[in-house]
């Protein structure tokens, strides 16, 4: 886990997270880091696409609509 943090992809929260009166020794709680490293994800639909940043823990940090109007003739598609 201190590799992960220090590279910055997850935050551990040393506080005890076990209830009072638990066997054990209680575990830190571990959870992804929302300012940490982010994905390109794509999504294309039939009539257009929509791309996003999409931070680890699932958080959407930016996205983006586009739309393309392709010819029906393949091959002014492909000379193009």
């Amino acid at each position: 886990a201190a590799e992960l943090e220090a590279l910055g992809l997850i935050r551990v929260d040393a506080r005890p997270g076990a209830a009072a009166g638990s066997q054990g020794r209680p575990s830190h709680r571990l959870s992804v880091a929302e300012d940490g490293p982010v994905a390109l994800a794509a999504q294309i639909h039939a009539d257009g696409f929509r791309a996003a940043l999409v931070g680890l823990g699932g958080r959407i940090v930016a996205t983006a609509p586009g739309c393309e109007v392709v010819d029906a003739d393949p091959a002014k598609v492909l000379g193009s």
